[in-house]
């Protein structure tokens, strides 16, 4: 369970076993909310959804803000060492909230990726529509690469003629005269 000194707009918890971000519209219910939510532990892959990029040999994520360093090096019993340059252990964090609390109190800035609106695809008809196919999987590069068909929508059943784009206004002459 979660502290509700511990939850702040943003934040990423498990909720009945799925990641959860808050909003402002969970406030109202925070109440009944709070029993439902647990802290996500500090993984590198989480980091790196966060935006942090890390040393493969070390083991340390890094994220830079304005030529300042935050290093998350892993410690001992699931925690994490926060540092910086010059400054070897300045404590010690376990859950991704608590990563992105101390990313907002120390720089002001929200430490998540907010959900992607769908948008269309540029240099596209309307109407068109496509799919993608998995065609090779890199897993351990993590690249992927796709085939991405377009289909056209079908044609119509009429045609647009400059007969048919006639039209008289009262007063005017009649459409061909």
């Amino acid at each position: 369970m979660v502290e509700l000194e511990a939850i702040a707009l943003g934040g990423l918890f498990y909720r009945n076993g799925k990641v959860m971000q808050i909003r402002n519209e969970h406030y109202a219910s925070l109440n009944t909310l709070l029993p439902e939510l647990e802290p996500i532990p500090i993984d590198p892959q989480r980091l790196w959804k966060l935006g942090f990029s890390r040393y493969v040999n070390t083991g340390v994520s890094y994220k830079d803000w304005q030529g300042v360093r935050l290093y998350l090096r892993p410690a001992t019993l699931n925690r994490w060492a926060v540092q910086f340059d010059g400054v070897p252990k300045a404590g010690f964090l376990q859950h991704i909230h608590q990563v992105q609390r101390l990313w907002f109190d120390l720089f002001q800035e929200h430490l998540y990726r907010p959900p992607e609106t769908k948008t269309e695809k540029r240099h596209a008809i309307p109407g068109d529509t496509f799919s993608r196919r998995l065609l090779k999987d890199h897993a351990v590069s993590h690249h992927k690469r796709y085939e991405t068909t377009v289909t056209p929508p079908a044609d119509q059943p009429y045609y647009f003629t400059w007969t048919a784009a006639c039209f008289s206004v009262p007063g005017d002459m009649p459409c061909g005269e």
